[in-house]
């Protein structure tokens, strides 16, 4: 297993690439699905032709639907996602499948509550890490420490959908204690001296934060001039975009170079047609500008494990936002045909 971290030379031109690949025929009247988005970006730090890699993608996919059966979590289409990742990890689909119904037991044995597709998530970042290792018990337990500090702070805002965070956590030094008085810091940080509130947002942040090495005041700082910086330039910065400024604190250009090359890469890919939402095409763009800036030092892991966490909770916001419009459409359909 390889948990490489390749950096194309380009990103956005790799990433085009990669999506007409996956998607080479699309009609007229659709646009590039959401998950073959977010998958083809999985795939910008991965070498190979891009015709031959999207043809791995879907069949592991593929395979991944058939273990899952009918109301799997893999049935949904973030498994093509998750085939983004175990190809970039050189991780075979039955490997990963079997390791995740064993270590789902031993979530259960832990009495963590079952998280669907946030718990596979969680499975594939400690293997990730990992690199492809058995997932012991102990791990496992140290996992649940953490989610239990998370919970202790936060028990009307910690959920099965902050696994993934927990996942990454763990592998850092320190005890869940340390850990969690570390990340209640940031989030108070973020709360009173950059305006957040209180939310899941703000608890996301501080989650990606803490994997910045930067001190915890210079870290919510940068965010804060980030936030600024681009609301300047006229674009539209919500909760649901700070994710992806807390990402792009790792970089240590100047902020106005990072919002020049992140809405850059946001028009660039508003312009596959027909073009996605805007709110998607700043979070693309933002990774891709990532991409572009980052430069891969001793704090790589640290980097890859942010970027990581980042993507991972936008495909699911993104498939939610996908199910809820689907849901709407379908509901109006039904009302204006009765």
């Amino acid at each position: 297993m390889n948990a490489d971290f390749v950096l194309p030379a380009d990103p956005m031109a790799r990433y085009r690439e990669l999506v007409a690949a996956l998607h080479p025929h699309p009609r007229w009247y659709e646009g590039v699905p959401l998950h073959l988005r977010y998958a083809a970006l999985t795939l910008a730090t991965t070498e190979g032709d891009a015709r031959a890699v999207a043809g791995e993608i879907h069949s592991i996919a593929d395979r991944l639907k058939k273990r899952a059966g009918w109301f799997g979590a893999l049935n949904s289409r973030i498994r093509f996602v998750v085939a983004a990742m175990l190809l970039r990890n050189w991780d075979g689909p039955d490997e990963f499948l079997d390791e995740t119904e064993r270590v789902q037991r031993l979530f259960r044995e832990e009495r963590l509550p079952r998280g669907g597709i946030y718990e596979i998530i969680s499975i594939l970042l400690m293997r990730q890490q990992g690199r492809g290792k058995p997932i012991r018990k102990e791990d496992v337990a140290r996992f649940r420490q953490i989610y239990g500090e998370m919970k202790h702070y936060h028990w009307w805002l910690t959920s099965v959908t902050d696994y993934p965070a927990c996942a990454i956590l763990f592998s850092h030094g320190g005890r869940p204690e340390e850990i969690s008085s570390r990340l209640e810091r940031l989030y108070d940080l973020l709360r009173d001296g950059a305006g957040c509130g209180r939310g899941d947002a703000t608890q996301l942040v501080s989650h990606i934060l803490f994997m910045n090495p930067a001190p915890e005041e210079k870290a919510v700082r940068r965010f804060v001039d980030l936030r600024q910086a681009f609301r300047g330039s006229g674009a539209k910065i919500t909760s649901g975009e700070w994710d992806e400024l807390a990402l792009l604190t790792f970089l240590a250009h100047p902020v106005d170079r990072i919002v020049r090359e992140t809405l850059r890469a946001r028009d660039a890919i508003l312009e596959i047609k027909p073009p996605c939402w805007k709110h998607i095409a700043f979070n693309l763009g933002a990774s891709i500008a990532f991409l572009k800036l980052v430069r891969l030092t001793e704090k790589a892991e640290t980097v890859v494990n942010a970027k990581a966490l980042s993507d991972l909770q936008g495909i699911i916001a993104a498939q939610q936002a996908a199910a809820a419009c689907a849901a709407a459409t379908a509901a109006m359909m039904a009302s204006s045909s009765s």
